[in-house]
């Protein structure tokens, strides 16, 4: 998809979700349905959304602009993600967030309450609903998006 980005944001947004976080308002809503019956059932304190993302980086290359508009430049992205695994649409729905920042429709503040860090305590209970939180986040087309490596340890 040909939009505007801005590669400052873009990045910002990738070196943000970079750690061990909770990820589970990126992941498949069926996923997170099953989370949210499981949550009074399991006792440890660990989400099992929980990730070390280990690297999450972006490679941009700018599109020339002959109307030069002031509109920040159309860039060709790509993405590179790497951790331990992945859930069901994760990929898609944290490359979906970043543009979606890049283009100026989400900030890149909104990370660490999706990441699940402001609210680690309400989401713990079962009155907490992530829905709505999920609802801020939208997948990633799958055209142009493709798996280029996978790497198991021996």
């Amino acid at each position: 998809c040909h939009w505007p980005l801005n590669p400052l944001l873009l990045r910002q947004a990738c070196d943000a979700f970079v750690g061990r976080h909770d990820f589970l308002n990126f992941v498949h809503k069926e996923e997170r349905k099953k989370a949210n019956k499981c949550a009074g059932i399991m006792s440890n304190d660990k989400s099992p959304h929980e990730i070390d993302l280990l690297e999450f980086r972006v490679d941009t290359q700018s599109e020339e602009d002959e109307q030069q508009t002031a509109l920040p430049p159309v860039v060709n992205a790509t993405f590179r993600l790497k951790a331990k695994g992945f859930h069901r649409s994760m990929v898609r729905n944290l490359v979906g967030f970043v543009v979606d920042i890049a283009r100026g429709l989400r900030s890149v503040d909104d990370i660490s309450m999706l990441l699940m860090e402001k609210k680690a305590e309400e989401s713990r209970s079962n009155s907490h609903d992530n829905t709505s939180l999920a609802s801020m986040v939208n997948s990633a087309p799958a055209c142009g998006l493709c798996l280029a490596k996978v790497q198991y340890e021996h």
